[in-house]
């Protein structure tokens, strides 16, 4: 069998040439996957904006429309394999939304390769047919040095990345901005990068991934975008179907304007998918429509065109399709493993006063999450800008299954503003600096309690009182200043203690 190597800026003929007439579009891959729900799909509106604003790019794909709709699929080209040269940029975070091992990039290609070629007893296998393309990890830099076609780029100093990740459509890096910091010509080489997150969502639901179509080849824009917890899911068909749009492979349910009408189909190769062998129709406004019929070609089953099914119990699948002429087709069975939720623990917080400086959080496990709530920003918490009252502070944690979890603890900020510093004979504190052990006495009043409170407002130490003279024993706590906060009857009073 004869292996062409095949540089970005020859796909646009010869890949569509298998996918569109020899295979299927976007929708019809037999896969079992989890889904996360209905999202707009990324690559479709970053190709209706550069139709739209970019002529280049827009003479390029009406240019490729129009090749394909005078190609001529009885003329095929058998026994040749087409392999596409890839580079993975793992924008690194330092923690685990971008956690990957190379096996793990290379099991992910290996996924790819599956898909594409159909392979026997694999996630590929099942209805459809072998594409003959191959993807494969760059082993040439364009330096001309030895590579494993995997670059990891420090992200730790780009503070828009490290808190929202890629922006879409609320937060997070620009895309070009991203692919500014780390690029390989796309002439030579296919890029991908492996991201934390999109719009904030922590690496979890939400836009999983995007890709540019092949009008974008040979611009620096080139490549497809993925989460890297997507990446890790051997599960996931995000790869598969994002390196889809990037051979101009379109929906199954293109031209549904929105999933309100059926597709134009009066002409399937110049219209819809511009596939003629997958039905027009309409997405569901909620979820896959995967019962029923489609309204759009005259009662075929939406089994034809539904993209995933849910499983929520580890076994073994397949999926039986029956068309409208009662025939049934079974995939290959495939075992689907339904990974467990991470146990997501976090420790109570101490009290803190309203004047108390800002403080990082700590308490999460496992740990390497993030902490989110009012007054929270980086993993640290400010008093001042949370405000006076009973705060739930939010500890979330994804593993490297891309599986997350959270759960909550209740902060209070006091309001301390009314307590009063010592300026009177009544209470005496001695000796102050101390070393070990401070003395506190009144002379009309007993003691209700101290409270000894450290620089950044947490409470370290309590003592009940109901005693003009009380000892405070400060030998096991560091050297350093702290606040004494002193009950007597209804009065609180405040002072500064040194520890030395």
């Amino acid at each position: 069998m004869k292996k062409y190597f095949l540089t970005p800026s020859y796909w646009c003929f010869f890949l569509s040439v298998f996918i569109l007439f020899d295979s299927y579009s976007q929708n019809d891959v037999p896969v079992i996957v989890m889904n996360q729900g209905a999202e707009p799909c990324v690559s479709d509106q970053l190709h209706e904006e550069r139709m739209l604003t970019d002529s280049i790019y827009r003479q390029k794909t009406i240019d490729f429309n129009v090749a394909m709709s005078s190609f001529n699929p009885t003329v095929e080209v058998s026994n040749t394999t087409y392999r596409v040269p890839v580079v993975i940029h793992v924008m690194e975070t330092g923690n685990s939304l971008t956690q990957i091992s190379d096996e793990q990039i290379r099991e992910g290609i290996k996924q790819l390769n599956e898909r594409y070629r159909k392979v026997p007893g694999s996630l590929g296998d099942g209805n459809g047919v072998d594409v003959e393309i191959e993807f494969a990890l760059a082993v040439q830099d364009p330096n001309g040095n030895c590579t494993n076609g995997i670059v990891r780029y420090d992200m730790t100093g780009n503070a828009s990345y490290m808190s929202h990740g890629v922006f879409r459509n609320s937060a997070g890096i620009a895309d070009a901005d991203l692919k500014a910091l780390s690029f390989w010509n796309s002439n030579n080489y296919y890029n991908i990068w492996l991201i934390s997150e999109i719009d904030n969502n922590n690496g979890g639901p939400g836009v999983q991934g995007y890709a540019y179509f092949a009008g974008a080849h040979g611009f620096s824009i080139d490549g497809a975008v993925i989460l890297c917890s997507n990446w890790r899911n051997p599960q996931s068909t995000t790869g598969a179907h994002e390196l889809g749009h990037a051979f101009n492979l379109y929906h199954t349910f293109e031209g549904d304007n929105g999933g309100n009408t059926c597709p134009p189909d009066s002409a399937c190769s110049v219209q819809g998918d511009f596939v003629c062998d997958t039905p027009p129709h309409m997405r569901s406004v909620s979820n896959c429509n995967s019962t029923g019929t489609n309204s759009c070609d005259g009662g075929s089953s939406n089994g034809s065109t539904s993209d995933s099914i849910v499983a929520t119990i580890s076994g073994p699948y397949s999926v039986t399709y029956t068309g409208s002429n009662g025939c049934s087709s079974t995939s290959a069975i495939v075992d689907v493993v339904v990974n467990q939720l991470p146990a997501v623990t976090i420790s109570s917080f101490t009290d803190v006063c309203d004047y108390a400086e800002a403080f990082s959080l700590i308490g999460g496990l496992p740990i390497r999450g993030s902490y989110n709530g009012i007054g929270v920003s980086g993993g640290v918490f400010d008093p001042s800008v949370a405000g006076i009252g009973i705060h739930s502070i939010t500890y979330q944690y994804t593993d490297l299954n891309g599986c997350v979890n959270s759960t909550q603890a209740n902060l209070s900020v006091n309001d301390c503003t009314d307590l009063l510093e010592i300026k009177t004979d009544e209470v005496l504190v001695y000796p102050n600096p101390a070393s070990k052990t401070v003395f506190v006495k009144t002379k009309t009043y007993d003691i209700a309690s101290i409270n000894v409170f450290d620089a950044t407002g947490r409470l370290i130490a309590r003592y009940n009182g109901q005693s003009k003279n009380i000892e405070v024993d400060i030998s096991n706590v560091a050297i350093g200043i702290y606040n004494l906060e002193i009950q007597i009857e209804n009065k609180v009073f405040r002072t500064r203690l040194v520890k030395k």
